[in-house]
């Protein structure tokens, strides 16, 4: 019988769990020394081939479940060509293009995808070394209550409780790690399939109800839910700052949709206010789709969205009614659950490259871009770099070691309220489309700064002097001749 569980990981206290309460709690002291024999879903990836038709089947086939001993070589004996493609198979039938849940990418065929994956998973792959948990940390594991549900989505709830959606219990469930015992909260929609999730300030959760098509609002202080129609299958929700509530479209592409749901319209039918994606070049039509993922709001107003297949984010403006799209470095690189920090720079894990992608240029194919793009490919480890390479990267390293001194942690420093004792003459220099610093922080600037200029660099992300050297060096040199 499979059993879905929570993790919970303590570094400096202790997690206790009473085994009476839940069917069964497990707790692991750091360091837990994995055993060689153990096989990890990234030692039989490590055997596929670096390129695109790695990143394309790790999108396909690793979404929902690891790559492990028990896909490839169950018992210790190697799947045949035509049992892998029997398995293959059968994932398309459940979530190929052409399904109700088409998050496989159209193209994918289990004939060519069998013997690719029967060729390389035929070597054993090295067991690679393990990290160690800090000597004071403890991990225990927490069993769902009902055997065989998906814990989807996790938050922390203001009281210090563990709240978490049950994809296929249709339930909700509430973990209080003092006692390790879960409580169960009823949705009153028959199999509501909650997904995504956010607790609002006030305490009170925010659930996506997939298969439903709609959203739903829980209040734990008077115990009640209140739901919205979705209009589509929304894959998750993100909370603006004036209220409303932003989804997308998992599935839309004919057109790609996301929606804001008005929580204060007294109908809810009226409360949905749809939007239309700038349609993708090659998945806008057809089977399948971009497949979007992540949606967030940033603190500057706008709605970011990620595209799991179509490898795209692109950003709403509220304000302006216009959307601006941004294509991924790599192909097929799958920006999957992306955040947004305090400074408004967006941290994107390409699911498919194992990178976490920072945005610092405009326009990703200018030639300083493809450039620092480059330099990963040097970081590998194979004994393959020029002498003239290895220089760079240890001058690089230099440099960064100086810059954690004073840079990492990026704390809060209070230099907002020290900007002010500047008097000489300040020409502040920024790059319109900045997406790792937003141009508002260089307004910022220009108001606590007397006398100070803003020069927004147009067609220019955070590496201005990079990507538009002559822009940036004509500000410099005429606010110098003033």
């Amino acid at each position: 019988m499979n059993r879905s569980a929570v993790i919970a990981l303590t570094l400096g206290t202790t997690v206790a769990a009473s085994l009476g309460a839940v069917r069964r709690a497990v707790t692991h002291d750091a360091p837990v020394p994995a055993a060689d024999s153990v096989r990890r879903s990234s030692d039989w990836l490590s055997l596929l081939p670096e390129g695109e038709e790695k990143r394309r089947f790790i999108l396909d086939c690793t979404g929902c479940h690891q790559i492990d001993d028990q896909i490839v070589r169950p018992n210790g004996r190697p799947r045949t060509q035509a049992e892998l493609k029997e398995m293959v198979d059968k994932m398309l039938g459940f979530a190929g293009s052409t399904t109700g849940f088409p998050v496989i990418g159209h193209g994918r065929e289990s004939v060519s995808t069998a013997a690719w994956m029967a060729r390389n998973f035929f070597a054993n792959p090295t067991i690679r070394p393990r990290g160690t948990l800090p000597p004071n940390a403890r991990v225990t594991e927490y069993d769902m209550p009902e055997p065989g549900d998906l814990p989807h989505d996790v938050a922390v709830g203001r009281d210090g409780r563990i709240v978490v959606t049950g994809m296929f219990s249709h339930r909700m469930w509430v973990l209080d790690p003092t006692r390790g015992a879960f409580d169960g909260v009823d949705i009153p929609i028959e199999k509501a399939n909650p997904r995504a999730l956010e607790i609002d300030a006030a305490g009170d959760w925010w659930v996506v109800f997939g298969a439903r098509h709609m959203i739903g609002r829980f209040s734990p202080t008077s115990r009640t839910w209140r739901t919205w129609p979705g209009g589509f299958y929304p894959h998750s929700l993100a909370l603006a700052p004036d209220g409303g509530v932003w989804i997308n479209g998992h599935f839309t592409h004919s057109p790609e949709l996301i929606a804001r749901v008005d929580t204060t319209a007294r109908d809810s039918s009226r409360a949905l206010a749809r939007f239309e994606v700038p349609a993708h070049p090659t998945l806008g039509t057809g089977p399948g789709g971009p497949i979007p993922y992540e949606i967030r709001v940033a603190r500057d107003g706008r709605v970011w969205t990620s595209e799991l297949q179509g490898n795209r984010l692109f950003a709403y403006d509220p304000k302006k009614g216009s959307f601006d799209v941004f294509t991924m470095p790599e192909t097929w690189s799958g920006p999957r659950r992306f955040d947004i920090d305090r400074r408004g720079i967006l941290w994107i894990p390409a699911y498919a490259t194992n990178e976490l992608v920072p945005f610092l240029f405009h326009d990703t194919s200018c030639p300083a871009a493809q450039a620092m793009l480059g330099i990963g490919a040097w970081l590998s480890d194979k004994d393959d770099r020029t002498e003239a390479q290895v220089e760079f990267l240890l001058a690089m390293a230099r440099g960064f070691r100086t810059a954690a001194k004073f840079l990492f942690p990026i704390p809060e420093r209070g230099l907002e309220r020290r900007l002010h004792r500047i008097s000489a003459p300040t020409l502040v220099v920024w790059g319109a489309e900045d997406r790792f610093a937003q141009p508002s922080y260089g307004k910022l600037f220009v108001e606590r700064i007397q006398g100070a200029r803003l020069e927004l660099v147009p067609k220019a992300g955070h590496a201005i002097g990079a990507e538009q050297p002559d822009a940036y060096a004509k500000a410099v040199l005429g606010f110098g001749r003033q």
